[in-house]
């Protein structure tokens, strides 16, 4: 069994075709946005998960290949090379040959299939956003804005999606558009606002939060994750992503953690 977060069968994310009586409600597509999450991927850092927790990610088989350019705009590589970027000169994290958070072939192979769910959607249906699918014939400075925090694995989930909604038949050089992480404001971000933390705070701190927190329904869930994870080896805070992490990959959980 794999919780439906794990995603193991992409085709429940294809998107359905209008009917015919919605078909009959719209006279053209003007505009489609497109928000996704990333593909499958390791954890994002070394957690404390629970007691004698010891995974090591290797092999994740997906890779970055990248190329420095002395231009903001030029549309021309400036020579054939391309470096594929490996973790494999210092111990890692995790333990192998895995980047903390990176995404995983799974993750690779789920955003092409949503690129692909896409085309089909917005491209090859009754009524296309655009007239082809081959990107260079798509006025794609005008018409199209790119945009992912400068996380690994969200900028190769939106290039893998990309990849599976468009054609190329040349190579190209496309504008990503991506921010400062630490001032990026496409997550929750206190650094850019700082009142952030002050809601938190009074969050945590409502009658209801502290009621629920202090039941003895949440003790009772403690005491039996202690017995699971072993007290004092395991947080609130990482249990959710150790947890998916794990199951997802087919790892196995501490006895009674399924």
């Amino acid at each position: 069994y794999y919780p439906q977060y794990c995603l193991k069968d992409v085709n429940e994310r294809k998107i359905p075709p209008l009917t015919a009586a919605q078909q009959a409600k719209v006279a053209s597509l003007e505009q489609v946005q497109v928000l996704i999450r990333h593909g499958a991927r390791t954890p994002y850092m070394k957690y404390p998960c629970w007691e004698d927790y010891s995974v090591t990610w290797n092999n994740c088989n997906v890779t970055e290949l990248m190329l420095a350019s002395p231009s903001y705009t030029d549309p021309n590589r400036p020579s054939p090379w391309l470096f594929r970027k490996l973790y494999d000169g210092s111990p890692d994290a995790l333990g192998g040959n895995c980047y903390t958070g990176q995404l995983i072939s799974e993750g690779y192979n789920q955003e092409i299939a949503n690129g692909e769910f896409l085309r089909q959607a917005y491209l090859e249906s009754t009524m296309p956003l655009f007239n082809t699918s081959i990107w260079t014939d798509i006025n794609t400075d005008e018409l199209i804005y790119l945009r992912s925090d400068d996380e690994q694995r969200t900028l190769m989930s939106g290039q893998l999606l990309l990849h599976g909604m468009f054609n190329v038949s040349e190579e190209i050089i496309v504008p990503w558009h991506t921010g400062d992480y630490s001032l990026d404001q496409i997550y929750p971000n206190s650094n850019v606002c700082p009142r952030l933390d002050t809601l938190e705070d009074s969050i945590y701190a409502t009658d209801e939060f502290v009621a629920t927190n202090t039941s003895h329904f949440s003790q009772t869930l403690n005491f039996q994750l202690d017995n699971i994870f072993g007290a004092g080896a395991w947080s609130w805070q990482y249990t959710f992503d150790c947890i998916m992490t794990t199951i997802c990959t087919n790892r196995p959980l501490p006895d009674g953690g399924q």
